[in-house]
């Protein structure tokens, strides 16, 4: 839970009679923002499974944090795509509308255990980061299964989690087949369409203000050096990291209302 939580522990959703126009955000907590809708009428939209009809793609919502969990104090994130992953709890139903990070979270991290989305990188995320969110933005997220190949087992796994890391095929960076195995059947990369080249991938921290950063995805290596876990690096391409050559990467996450 956040350190300070001023938000309601439920928002009632409530579907808004028109769809907005002239603003800055769809939603954000910062008061002093031109948003959109009302807190109630953004969850009222995503809980109706309208996001298509009343976002587009690449709007931004803005999160205030208020938590020693990490050292960001605003998180800006965009609608890059709708219906796309799969709720954990209904494997038949996709969650509504995908939000991905505009930047990366500012300090970043070395993990010891480079096996990848299975392990180390989901639990900290899903533990560490998400209790890091304010409490109402918690109760909306929904927790979805996201395809992930496994190269030890061979297999591709749906893991469930909340907060979520993209990967290659759907960031448009890779024409492996097994690595295309992480998409829905008949997708084709890019999923989102944000991603058009390697400018458009590359991250900054402060919400896309400050220093290109490498960044994980999803996806770990295939072929030799399965143990690798994948990045794009500061430039939009591609590198790996694995034991020994660990080095500090950051943190963008995604998740699904």
């Amino acid at each position: 839970m956040s350190d300070m939580d001023i938000y309601p522990t439920w928002i009632e959703p409530v579907l808004p009679d028109t769809v907005a126009t002239d603003y800055d955000y769809l939603y954000s907590d910062d008061p002093a923002d031109n948003s959109a809708y009302t807190l109630a009428e953004f969850y009222g939209i995503c809980y109706a499974r309208r996001g298509r009809d009343y976002f587009t793609i690449g709007d931004k919502i803005k999160m205030v944090c208020s938590t020693n969990v990490f050292t960001d104090t605003e998180i800006v994130l965009r609608v890059i795509g709708f219906d796309h992953f799969r709720l954990a709890d209904n494997n038949d139903e996709f969650a509504s509308v995908v939000f991905d990070m505009i930047g990366v979270m500012n300090s970043s991290i070395r993990f010891k255990d480079t096996s990848g989305w299975q392990d180390e990188i989901r639990t900290y995320l899903n533990e560490t980061i998400f209790s890091g969110l304010p409490t109402y933005l918690q109760k909306m997220i929904k927790e979805v299964a996201p395809r992930w190949y496994n190269p030890d087992s061979g297999n591709v796994e749906n893991l469930p989690a909340k907060l979520i890391l993209l990967t290659f095929a759907e960031i448009g960076k890779t024409t492996d087949a097994t690595l295309l195995s992480e998409l829905e059947d008949g997708e084709t990369p890019p999923v989102f369409g944000v991603f058009t080249d390697n400018a458009s991938r590359i991250k900054k921290t402060s919400n896309g203000t400050g220093d290109p950063a490498s960044w994980f995805v999803r996806s770990r290596r295939t072929g030799s050096f399965t143990h690798y876990t994948h990045t794009v690096n500061e430039n939009g391409g591609i590198s790996a990291i694995g034991a020994p050559n660990l080095f500090d990467v950051h943190i963008t996450f995604a998740f699904c209302i």
